[in-house]
């Protein structure tokens, strides 16, 4: 086995439905760690995530442990799995993440996120992280529909927006 490039592949959260099914987005980035995986980037992979606050409701599984098992169904063993399953929202993925990468003295980060999220995303992981860690994303295919996509970009231009005015 080669040298992975990165001590470890975290998978941050976008959503899970009450059922424990994923949308589209979740599912590729679960596919998207797996590929990453198997080309051998990392030996271990950080699913984060519970359920977002927006949710008046739980879900019967973690948005981490759904991706998960999407993630051993593409071919990845389960003891390269780590779930956080606490996580509500970005900061809490990188909060909570933050505590295992330290735990286990990882330096070299890969994040996988999807396309509309990545300027809010990274700009929190960065802050949470600090300069001590070399920090990469990646971006998995979204498969939203035109009409999805621009939901979400909406949506999220008003997430990063209210996060820039919380840190004024």
């Amino acid at each position: 086995m080669k040298q992975p490039k990165y001590d470890v592949i975290i998978v941050l959260g976008w959503d899970v439905y009450q059922d424990g099914s994923l949308p589209k987005e979740s599912i590729n980035r679960a596919k998207k760690a797996a590929e990453l995986y198997k080309s051998e980037n990392a030996e271990q992979i950080i699913f984060t995530g519970k359920v977002s606050y927006s949710h008046n409701y739980q879900p019967i599984i973690t948005e981490a442990k759904s991706m998960s098992d999407i993630a051993i169904q593409s071919g990845v063993p389960e003891a390269a799995i780590i779930l956080e399953e606490r996580a509500r929202d970005t900061e809490e993925n990188a909060e909570y993440s933050k505590l295992i990468v330290d735990k286990n003295h990882w330096r070299k980060l890969l994040f996988v996120t999807g396309k509309f999220q990545i300027e809010r995303q990274r700009y929190i992981c960065q802050k949470i992280f600090g300069d001590d860690y070399d920090i990469s994303f990646i971006v998995s295919e979204n498969g939203l529909s035109q009409e999805e996509l621009e939901s979400e970009i909406r949506a999220e231009s008003d997430k990063w927006q209210k996060y820039k005015e919380k840190e004024l």
